[in-house]
């Protein structure tokens, strides 16, 4: 049934879109995609999609360019118009209030894949066994096991088909897939960097991880701080405007680590 899909996606012309973000399950999907796509249509049509959000590392950008080369496919990299000062208008994001999701990754991303001639189908690497979360709007589909479906987005008139090629499959299969293909590693994945698109998820960050991340990255560290001190200033209620888990950036800039003497 799913080949069939696809079969029929690339005798329509799709336009086929790897999203990427540098972590591992977005590599193997788009590796495996590639391989079947091209199994079935040397000319199929298909692009690297990568969202730079303002939180994003350069040594991840040059990882997923690395990869892009390697599955020999040309690279989108989606930037968003709006950079850290929108957290002094919009306020720190959350769990429930993830506007940063939409501003600075999918509404940038598909800006560009607008550009293309539809129909669309993009590429992602989420698994039943590690993102349950993300497959709430997806139900249906993941229910009876399927991998191409098709979606259109709440937030503006825009619809697509959707691919999860490795949707059934486990850890294990994802590594070994890696080694049997010889994949390019990322030099986060060895280091315990659990958001590759961005230095560190403001949505879901404690004191520890924001201590960790004032550690590794002082620079972009000062700059969230300086925006964090100017929506305070700016607050217009009493009480002091936290990251999520209550977490005071005043108290991060004030506790001192071994780093601090480096």
């Amino acid at each position: 049934m799913e080949l069939k899909r696809l079969k029929l996606l690339l005798e329509m012309k799709a336009t086929f879109f790897l999203n990427v973000s540098g972590g591992r399950d977005s590599a193997v999907a788009a590796a495996v995609a590639v391989e079947l796509l091209r199994s079935l249509d040397p000319s199929a049509r298909i692009y690297a999609l990568y969202a730079h959000t303002p939180l994003a590392l350069e040594e991840n950008l040059k990882y997923v360019q690395k990869l892009a080369e390697w599955l020999d496919v040309p690279l989108l990299v989606a930037r968003p118009s709006e950079g850290l000062e929108s957290l002094v208008r919009r306020g720190f994001p959350s769990r429930r209030r993830r506007w940063c999701m939409y501003r600075w990754k999918l509404q940038p991303m598909l800006e560009v894949a607008e550009r293309f001639p539809p129909p669309h189908v993009h590429v992602f690497g989420i698994r039943l066994s590690e993102s349950t979360r993300r497959l709430r709007l997806f139900n249906k589909y993941a229910e009876r096991g399927e991998q191409v479906w098709y979606y259109c987005s709440k937030w503006r008139n825009y619809c697509a088909y959707y691919f999860a090629p490795i949707l059934d499959w486990s850890g294990e299969q994802v590594l070994r897939y890696i080694e049997e293909r010889k994949l390019p590693k990322s030099p986060f994945w060895s280091s315990g960097h659990s958001s590759h698109d961005c230095a560190i998820c403001i949505c879901y960050a404690g004191f520890r991880d924001w201590l960790v991340f004032k550690q590794k990255h002082p620079e972009l560290w000062k700059k969230i701080y300086s925006v964090y001190r100017e929506l305070n200033e700016r607050r217009r209620r009493k009480e002091k405007v936290l990251a999520w888990n209550y977490v005071d950036l005043d108290d991060i800039a004030r506790t001192v680590s071994l780093m601090d003497f480096v």
